[in-house]
């Protein structure tokens, strides 16, 4: 059975290794070797092992992870709210999953607007958020030497 939960510590293990595995399959083509090489189990376990990077739901096929969605605080915008990331094992994308995981974490976030950043050459996520009610802005920052635009959508 698939289901929505909110991340709890039990599942730090299986976050930190799902992390990777989709990180380095989705980033294979858009980013540096060198830098997806950088993309550990152990990093992504200190990572999500913060309190301040708990703000998780996670998707659930069983017990294994097949997604996530980390949201909260905007940080490059206070008066926003922000997607950190959401991503959804490729043996289930495209079946409406991430788009109730998006929905989920939305409905989390209470009324503020939300923006993310997605790489400009990431066109699968761009067309992902553009149809899910998101519209592209100007803005544009760079991550590992790459840029990446910004989306958001008013709640």
């Amino acid at each position: 059975m698939i289901e929505i939960k909110k991340f709890n510590i039990a599942y730090l293990e299986k976050l930190a290794n799902f992390y990777v595995k989709c990180y380095q399959e989705t980033y294979k083509d858009l980013l540096p070797k060198e830098y997806l090489d950088s993309k550990d189990y152990q990093s992504a376990y200190n990572t999500f092992s913060k309190p301040e990077n708990q703000n998780l739901l996670i998707l659930l096929n069983g017990s294994e992870i097949i997604g996530f969605c980390g949201y909260g605080k905007g940080r490059d915008n206070k008066n926003y709210n922000e997607i950190y990331s959401l991503y959804i094992d490729s043996h289930f994308q495209n079946n409406g999953l991430g788009t109730a995981l998006l929905k989920k974490a939305i409905a989390e976030i209470n009324n503020k607007g939300i923006y993310l950043f997605v790489l400009e050459k990431n066109i699968n996520a761009i067309n992902f958020y553009l149809k899910n009610g998101f519209t592209k802005t100007n803005l544009i920052k760079k991550y590992a030497n790459t840029n990446c635009i910004c989306l958001k959508k008013t709640i």
